[in-house]
């Protein structure tokens, strides 16, 4: 079975949805230097690679601040 598509998802929801799948994932956070993390800040997903034989995801999330409308993947974004 292939990975869910989490892309542009929510990361509390992408999270979810990929344990109900089976499957993990090792996110790591990016943000421009020198922007402090915000409480309860909303993270995106914006990149993914899957490892299909360990059924694990490396994402990458980024905050939804930082994201313009067209690539944050949000809904009724661009």
């Amino acid at each position: 079975m292939d990975a869910p598509d989490v892309l542009g998802m929510a990361w509390e929801e992408a999270e979810a949805l990929l344990e109900e799948a089976g499957w993990s994932a090792a996110p790591a956070i990016t943000r421009p230097p020198g922007a402090p993390p915000l409480p309860d800040e909303l993270l995106r997903v914006i990149r993914v690679r899957a490892h299909q034989a360990e059924r694990r995801l490396d994402v990458v999330l980024a905050p939804e601040r930082f994201l313009s409308g067209k690539d944050s993947g949000a809904p009724g974004a661009g």
